[in-house]
C-alpha cells in the first residue's frame, strides 16, 4: 500500500469472512479492527479511535486500551518489517503480507505476554517473519516464507477461530481415537483449510509443516515422551527437501531456544525484588525450557555443521548460528 493508505473491510477480510466466519465473528471488534488499520500506518492512540466513531458498542473500554497498547509497545517492529516488505516484493504481495499481519493480530492479540521478555505474544509471529525474510530475502520462496512466518503459531494454538469445519461433534464415532483429539484433529485441518483458501496452498503447506503434531494422552502426561515427539518434528523440518519451513523455524527457535537465559534472569530479579512466586514459578519454567530444547538444539548444530549446499537458504546463516548454539549450550543448558 502506498501513502499511508488503510484498507478496512478488504477483499482478503471479505474473502476471509465468506470461508472461514469464525474468525470473524469472534474478533469482530471495532476498535481493535481501526486500531490494526492504524498500526499498519500510524501509531493508534484512543483519541484517534474513537474520532473514528467505533469503540462504543458492548466493546469495554479497558479492553480496547489493552489492545492499542499491545499495538503501541511494537509499532517500531511493525514499522521495520513493513519497511522490508515494501522495499522486497512488489505492490500485490505487499498487500496479501498485510492481510497475513492483520490477521495474525487478531487470532494472537489475546494471548498472554511471553514469559522471557513480557513483549505482546503478537510481537513473536512478526519478529520470526521479519527474521526469516532476512535470511530469505534472496530466495524465490520469499513471498510465502513471510506469510507462513507471520502464520507459523496460528494452527497451532488458534485453529478454532480458523476452521471451515463447525459440525463435528458426531465424527469420533469413525475413528478410533478419543472425541476431544479427533475434533482437534479436525479442526486443524479446516485452519488450514482457511489459511489455503484465503491465501494460497503454498502458505498452507509451510504453515502445516511448521504445526507441532498433536499431543496424545499419554503424551501429556509423559514430559520425556512430548519431548521426544517435538524433537522428530524439528528433525523432520530441517532434513527435508524443501528447506522453506527450516528457515522459520531457525527464526522461531532464535526467539525461543535461544533466549532462555532471558527467563533466568527475570527470576533472578523477581528473587532478589523479595517475589519468591515469581521466581519459583519463572526458575520451573527455565527448567522446562532446557528439557525440550536441549536435544534439540543439539540436533540443529549437526545440521548446520554438516550443511554444505551452499544453496540452501540456511547456508549463510551457518558460521553465526553455530557460534551462537554452542555459546547458549555452554551458559544455559549445561550449566
Amino acid at each position: 500500500m502506498e501513502n499511508g493508505e488503510t484498507r478496512v473491510g478488504s477483499s482478503g477480510e471479505r474473502k476471509l469472512k465468506e470461508l472461514a466466519p469464525g474468525v470473524v465473528d469472534e474478533t469482530k471488534e471495532p476498535t481493535l479492527d481501526v486500531a490494526i488499520e492504524m498500526a499498519l500506518g500510524t501509531p493508534p492512540n484512543l483519541a484517534q479511535i474513537e474520532a473514528e466513531g467505533v469503540g462504543h458498542g458492548e466493546e469495554k473500554p479497558e479492553q480496547a486500551n489493552e489492545f492499542i497498547e499491545k499495538l503501541h509497545r511494537i509499532q517500531p517492529d511493525i514499522d521495520a518489517f513493513l519497511v522490508d516488505v515494501d522495499a522486497r516484493f512488489t505492490e500485490t504481495e505487499q498487500f496479501t503480507i498485510r492481510e497475513a499481519l492483520r490477521l495474525m493480530i487478531k487470532i494472537h492479540i489475546e494471548q498472554p505476554d511471553r514469559s522471557d521478555t513480557e513483549i505482546p505474544f503478537i510481537g513473536h509471529p512478526l519478529a520470526v517473519a521479519h527474521n526469516a525474510l532476512r535470511i530469505a530475502r534472496d530466495h524465490e520462496d520469499a513471498f510465502y516464507i513471510c506469510m507462513a512466518g507471520l502464520l507459523h503459531d496460528s494452527v497451532e494454538d488458534q485453529s478454532k477461530w480458523l476452521t471451515l469445519e463447525k459440525q463435528i461433534a458426531a465424527v469420533h464415532q469413525w475413528y478410533d481415537k478419543p472425541r476431544e483429539e479427533v475434533e482437534k484433529e479436525i479442526e486443524r485441518h479446516g485452519a488450514l483449510g482457511a489459511i489455503e483458501r484465503v491465501f494460497d496452498r503454498r502458505v498452507r503447506l509451510l504453515v502445516e509443516a511448521l504445526t507441532s503434531p498433536l499431543t496424545t494422552e499419554q503424551s501429556l502426561e509423559n514430559t520425556a515422551d512430548k519431548n521426544a515427539q517435538y524433537f522428530e518434528y524439528i528433525q523432520n523440518i530441517f532434513y527435508n527437501q524443501d528447506a522453506s519451513p527450516s528457515v522459520i523455524k531457525w527464526a522461531d527457535l532464535k526467539e525461543n531456544a535461544l533466549t532462555i537465559g532471558l527467563v533466568r534472569e527475570r527470576a533472578n530479579e523477581a528473587a532478589e525484588l523479595g517475589d519468591t512466586v515469581k521466581a519459583e514459578r519463572l526458575e520451573r519454567f527455565h527448567e522446562k525450557l532446557k528439557r525440550k530444547y536441549k536435544p534439540v538444539l543439539e540436533a540443529v548444530l549437526t545440521f548446520f555443521e554438516n550443511l554444505t549446499d551452499g544453496y540452501h537458504p540456511l547456508f549463510t546463516e551457518k558460521e553465526q548460528a553455530i557460534q551462537d548454539i554452542q555459546l547458549v549450550l555452554e551458559h544455559e543448558y549445561y550449566a
